[in-house]
């Protein structure tokens, strides 16, 4: 989930918040909105990642952030991919043409 965008001179807790917990991000929700699972989910945001015997229960594996950084230019694009087992990542967008 992006939680803030932040730059060199601001830090994250002062970035700009995209969602606020403990709502789920509207793009991790169907379009007809979240089910149970997942407003538990969000909803204890924090318990799951302090409690691993909380996470047992659940079946759910982790529970954490991650900040990838790359210096952005202006003028150019950027694509940001979420992958299931790696984690993020942040690329200059390569126009096909």
């Amino acid at each position: 989930m992006f939680r803030r965008l932040f730059g060199e001179f601001r830090a994250p807790a002062e970035g700009f918040a995209l969602d606020s917990l403990p709502r789920p991000p509207a793009s991790y929700s169907a379009e007809e909105g979240p089910d149970l699972f997942t407003t538990e989910l969000w909803g204890n945001f924090w318990e799951y990642a302090n409690r691993p015997e909380v996470l047992e229960r659940t079946g759910v594996r982790a529970m954490h952030g991650e900040a990838p950084y790359i210096r952005l230019e202006n003028g150019r694009s950027y694509q940001i991919e979420l992958r299931n087992s790696e984690g993020l990542t942040i690329k200059p967008f390569r126009d096909p043409n």
